[in-house]
């Protein structure tokens, strides 16, 4: 679900063909994921899924702010 939400963001809200994106989009398409992960994260019994949620988490982190230094935002 959470690589869900950020997909639809990347759709258009994360990246605009111009300027950088609203704060409120950044943190409902990218903070708003990795909270859910976070959350998935304590809830996982296992420690293989764990690991998955922390690696997912990390690479919506990275790609986040990979964009928003490409717009300039950083």
């Amino acid at each position: 679900m959470a690589a869900a939400v950020y997909v639809l963001g990347l759709i258009a809200p994360l990246t605009p063909s111009e300027g950088v994106p609203a704060l409120f989009d950044v943190l409902l398409f990218a903070a708003l994921p990795v909270v859910l992960l976070a959350i998935g994260t304590v809830v996982a019994r296992s420690a293989v899924l764990r690991l998955l949620l922390v690696i997912e988490a990390g690479g919506i982190v990275a790609l986040t702010l990979h964009l928003l230094r490409l717009q300039g935002a950083l």
